[in-house]
């Protein structure tokens, strides 16, 4: 047993086989990891949180494959044949394609697997898809309840707000009241809107706000809320008063030095 034995010669092509094979496995599954990753990033309603650590993912998988394409490079010259040399846009597309049979000598490859499968991977997205659309549902619903919830409570406040009011400072109150009367509009478009949601096929959600009664289109204040009332003053300015004899002579005096005072001067 020599370097020089065919025995030795058989065996060391064996384990440089094996380790390039090896390498070629582990860039394929990387590459594979990788485009699976990029789907999953690209995902419908990924949230925020998800698309941070599977962006980090993506960048650790990312060295992780560029480390096993050096590797392959050094490698692919010692073969017998040699393999061909790759750019990393060339790894890519044969990653898309699963064309990495004609890189490796021998071994299982990972595109044989059945999470690699392109079919697989559409329903495995089609679930997931699925999962979180029943997820959304759950989170509309109860969303659903707390604007209802935040709307009979807006409507309140600002009543209860007018009835504080309403003794100590009326023409505030009725300033509130309008605040309130536009504030109202917008509500009930808002529960018009819950109403529609409700009526959608499908719809698990909470029962709709109950459609309100028509009203005539007046302040709900009015009768309570307005000026201070001016109805004991009088609509006509009141005659002048009369002086008695001690004003007008007090008059006539101060009347008559004025003239004096402008002739001397």
């Amino acid at each position: 047993w020599t370097p020089d034995g065919d025995e030795y010669q058989e065996t060391v092509k064996l384990i440089n086989i094996s380790e390039f094979d090896l390498v070629v496995t582990k860039l394929e599954a990387a590459c594979v990891a990788h485009l699976i990753e990029m789907d999953k990033l690209g995902l419908a309603r990924t949230c925020y949180h998800e698309r941070q650590l599977i962006s980090k993912a993506i960048t650790r998988r990312t060295r992780t494959l560029r480390a096993l394409f050096d590797k392959y490079q050094n490698l692919a010259p010692l073969q017998d044949p040699p393999r061909p040399l790759l750019t990393f846009q060339e790894l890519i597309e044969r990653a898309q394609m699963y064309d990495f049979s004609a890189l490796r000598s021998s071994g299982s490859s990972a595109s044989s697997k059945e999470w690699s499968r392109v079919e697989n991977r559409n329903a495995m997205n089609q679930y997931f898809k699925l999962v979180g659309a029943h997820a959304e549902i759950q989170r509309c619903n109860d969303e659903i309840g707390r604007v209802k919830e935040n709307l009979d409570r807006d409507d309140e406040e600002y009543r209860s707000t007018v009835e504080k009011l309403l003794t100590d400072d009326p023409i505030l109150a009725a300033y509130v009241a309008e605040k309130g009367r536009v504030r109202a509009v917008v509500n009930e478009s808002i529960r018009d809107r819950l109403r529609q949601i409700a009526q959608l096929k499908g719809y698990t959600g909470p029962p709709p706000p109950p459609t309100p009664a028509p009203q005539p289109d007046t302040n709900m204040y009015d009768a309570r809320i307005r000026a201070p009332d001016l109805e004991d003053e009088p609509d006509t300015v009141p005659p002048e008063e009369v002086p008695d004899e001690e004003e007008q002579d007090l008059m006539v005096r101060l009347e008559t030095g004025l003239g004096r005072v402008a002739l001397n001067g």
